[in-house]
């Protein structure tokens, strides 16, 4: 998963130079911005899902499962959206690398995606199915280098977020559907597809927000407007 994490990095840069592999790097950090809350979150779920799957308590990692993937799109949700609204005041701050912009939205969504899945990895590595990590991560890792290695060329450093979170994607739709196939457990509630359609109303209401001419005060404003707008109705 290191790996992972570095070699669309490692081959923009060796593809395109270090200029793009730069504007890729800044992309990708405003990216991990997404993972905060559900790092916080998931150092105290996962021991709990160790715990019930030595019990066997299918029940309770289920409902673990969705409310921590809920949680976590809700929360995330909110961290993308105070980014994509004011990602242009970002790049007035860094307008050298403000070819990033595009890499940021499809690294955000490949965030949003791997948080609202995530705890499929911990269920299959504290069963006795851990060995479908293994070979999900092998093979994540092929088509991560493939699919880089394809769009670099044509879209650069947007070429690059593409494929890697095309690639993530992937691997989470594998994972979450395996442990469905095993389990029969999944993580996904009303509430998770009523976020996914708010998310993308407050985005775009998010694109007229006014422009008070002032990077700092729009990115302050604009993230009060996006917390008043958003957070009651997720929570809701």
């Amino acid at each position: 998963m290191v790996l992972v994490n570095k070699t669309d990095m490692a081959m923009l840069g060796a593809m395109q130079g270090e200029a793009k592999a730069g504007a890729y790097a800044l992309a990708f950090y405003f990216s991990m911005l997404v993972f905060i809350p559900y790092r916080s979150l998931n150092a105290i779920v996962i021991p709990l899902i160790a715990t019930h799957m030595r019990s066997k308590n299918l029940t309770e990692i289920g409902n673990l499962f969705r409310k921590t993937s809920a949680m976590n799109l809700v929360i995330g949700s909110w961290v993308f959206i105070g980014i994509w609204t004011s990602i242009d005041e970002f790049y007035t701050l860094f307008p050298k690398h403000a070819e990033g912009k595009w890499a940021v939205f499809f690294l955000g969504i490949s965030a949003l995606v791997q948080i609202t899945a995530g705890l499929q990895r911990a269920i299959i590595v504290n069963s006795r199915h851990y060995r479908f990590d293994l070979y999900a991560n092998m093979s994540l890792l092929a088509v991560v280098a493939v699919s880089n290695y394809l769009l670099i060329p044509i879209l650069q450093v947007t070429g690059a977020a593409i494929a890697t979170a095309g690639s993530l994607l992937l691997y989470n739709l594998a994972g979450v559907g395996y442990v469905y196939f095993r389990f029969r457990i999944h993580p996904f509630t009303w509430r998770s597809f009523a976020s996914v359609f708010l998310c993308a109303g407050v985005m775009i209401l998010g694109q007229v927000l006014p422009d008070f001419g002032n990077p700092w005060v729009n990115i302050f404003t604009h993230s009060v407007i996006v917390t008043v707008v958003f957070l009651p109705l997720a929570i809701g």
